[in-house]
């Protein structure tokens, strides 16, 4: 990672291990039910902070820093998708601290989400 540091953010924690690992569509859908709007914006300013730290020569879109009315274009949970999808196609995921959450009950289970979708 960047230079090892930990950053506490319980959504960064929970999308960042899991990108790649399961569907796009499932991440988000348990992202929005389980975190509230704030804590996702909070994640956004969180991200841009620490990609803008790093420095990778990346461009990337243009996103405002301020939270504004939230439009379809605008949520929190599509621009950490688009900022991480981004990264990893230029292979630099690895430019991120390390995001840790605060505790467990504080990640949501995929098992729950797993379930429901084989009994439907």
């Amino acid at each position: 990672m960047a230079d090892d540091h930990l950053v506490l953010s319980n959504p960064l924690c929970f999308i960042v291990n899991k990108f790649g690992k399961d569907k796009d569509k499932l991440l988000k859908t348990v992202l929005v039910d389980f975190y509230n709007p704030e804590d996702l914006a909070l994640a956004k300013q969180q991200l841009l902070k620490d990609i803008e730290s790093a420095k990778t020569g990346i461009t990337f879109p243009h996103i405002p820093q301020q939270r504004q009315r939230e439009t379809a274009l605008c949520v929190p949970w599509m621009i950490m998708f688009t900022l991480i999808t981004l990264l990893d196609q230029n292979k630099s995921l690895d430019i991120l601290p390390v995001y840790v959450a605060s505790g467990p009950d504080r990640l949501p289970s995929l098992r729950l989400y797993d379930v429901c979708t084989t009994v439907i």
